[in-house]
């Protein structure tokens, strides 16, 4: 709907968008001070995938916005510059694919604090090439089967928190820090015996307890385990 468009200044707060059922792409390639999708009412949309991709927006705003039957994110945020969303507003219980979520996205700062993952089966490069100082992911839970190939890979935060998250065994997880060279910590998360760190990582990785300062580069097959340290 306004993809592209050159205009500064879009006021949508006051649509009516109860029986709007496609918003893919509504607000992708635009350079706006605002985008105010506050009491939005998203409950006949199912994707929400390239909403925002590749736009320069200020802020923008998802209070009391309905998406709880929202399944497939992909790509919402890629190749974006936002300076503030509140994720808060958004019901992700539903959502079973963020592949490319935030890829090569730059915002300052979110709170994932009300992120609801415990659905997603795809979170391929989810968090790719993302320029963010600090990720806390505490609140995550993941899907048995989760696909988490390459899900960190170049992204510029200096600590990913992890706390008491479990990642399944039989999640994908190859090279899932793959070129993180700004990475120093990550925080205590369990069943890392199944992870597999691949790339330019010449820094300091610190999971849980244990700290490893590789020197070197990761080699595809390199396993870290925190149970035993080898």
């Amino acid at each position: 709907m306004f993809k592209e468009c050159s205009a500064r200044h879009i006021d949508v707060k006051h649509f009516d968008t109860s029986s709007v059922k496609e918003i893919e792409m509504m607000f992708s390639y635009i350079h706006v001070d605002i985008i105010d999708m506050t009491n939005f009412n998203l409950q006949n949309v199912s994707s929400m995938s390239f909403l925002f991709s590749g736009s320069t927006i200020g802020e923008i705003r998802f209070k009391g916005i309905k998406t709880s039957n929202v399944n497939g994110m992909l790509r919402m945020f890629k190749n974006a510059k936002v300076g503030k969303v509140d994720l808060s507003g958004l019901d992700t219980s539903g959502v079973t694919s963020m592949t490319e979520m935030f890829t090569n996205c730059n915002i300052e700062d979110l709170d994932f604090s009300k992120f609801d993952t415990h659905n997603v089966l795809h979170m391929y490069r989810m968090f790719a090439f993302f320029n963010i100082k600090r990720l806390d992911l505490r609140n995550f839970k993941f899907m048995s089967s989760v696909d988490l190939i390459e899900a960190f890979e170049g992204c510029h935060a200096d600590e990913i928190n992890l706390s008491g998250v479990t990642i399944p065994d039989s999640a994908v997880t190859e090279a899932m820090f793959k070129d993180c060279k700004s990475l120093f910590s990550v925080n205590n998360f369990r069943n890392f015996n199944t992870k597999y760190l691949i790339g330019n990582a010449t820094n300091i990785i610190n999971v849980g307890t244990y700290v490893y300062n590789y020197g070197g580069q990761f080699k595809e097959g390199d396993c870290y385990s925190d149970k035993n340290g080898s």
